[in-house]
């Protein structure tokens, strides 16, 4: 297990992130995530400098690494994602299927009534039952069934939008992915840097002229 207390240079964590990735140097040397990301951003941008161009045939490995770590990244982000939205369906027709069940009993409670009051009606020797009173009820259950068909439409929209936006990150995310990932195989086919691999070069002079700023 790593100390706490050891301070790790910048180019220690660039070389553990070339082998374990930036989670893995994370969890490896102990360090924020946050810091690590930041270090890695300034150094793919140090690699586009002029200054950095010449070091690029030596970070084949750290470049090809964070394409690796970015498709396993952008495959859970989208699994995720298309999760949240098989969740959603679900979700969606077990609510639909619930309001449908409520018009289905309503329409039953409703016909359960009318047929109580005609034989209370007849039990009790009366005519025919109040004309007046079986319209008020089809006229208050027509009301009840188009107050859930409403609830329903919402629900519908509701989730047709979720469904849209989940459906824009997921799009989000492959736009984001393949621009990463496009932008690190344009520095690794450089072909007047692709020289072959050799020592890791030494990046003290670079943080350091950094830190001073």
């Amino acid at each position: 297990m790593a100390n706490h207390n050891k301070y790790y240079t910048p180019q220690e964590i660039i070389r553990s992130v070339a082998t374990l990735g930036v989670a893995g140097t994370t969890r490896a040397l102990q360090v924020r995530e946050s810091y690590v990301t930041a270090l890695v951003s300034d150094f793919v941008q140090y690699l586009k400098s002029d200054a950095g161009r010449d070091k690029i045939p030596q970070c084949i490995g750290f470049l090809q690494k964070l394409i690796q770590d970015s498709l396993v990244t952008h495959q859970e982000e989208v699994e995720s994602l298309q999760k949240q939205i098989q969740d959603s369906n679900v979700e969606h027709q077990r609510n639909v299927e619930s309001m449908q069940k409520k018009i289905e009993d309503l329409h039953a409670t409703h016909q359960e009534t009318i047929k109580f009051m005609q034989r209370l009606t007849k039990g009790m020797g009366v005519g025919e039952q109040d004309q007046d009173t079986e319209k008020e009820m089809n006229k208050e259950l027509q009301e009840e069934v188009e107050s859930v068909l409403r609830e329903i439409e919402d629900l519908n929209v509701e989730h047709q939008q979720n469904s849209e936006l989940l459906q824009k990150r997921i799009q989000d995310s492959n736009a984001r992915h393949q621009e990463y990932s496009e932008s690190l195989q344009n520095i690794i086919q450089m072909p007047k840097y692709a020289l072959g691999i050799r020592d890791w070069p030494d990046l003290t002079e670079h943080y350091a002229s950094k830190e001073k700023k």
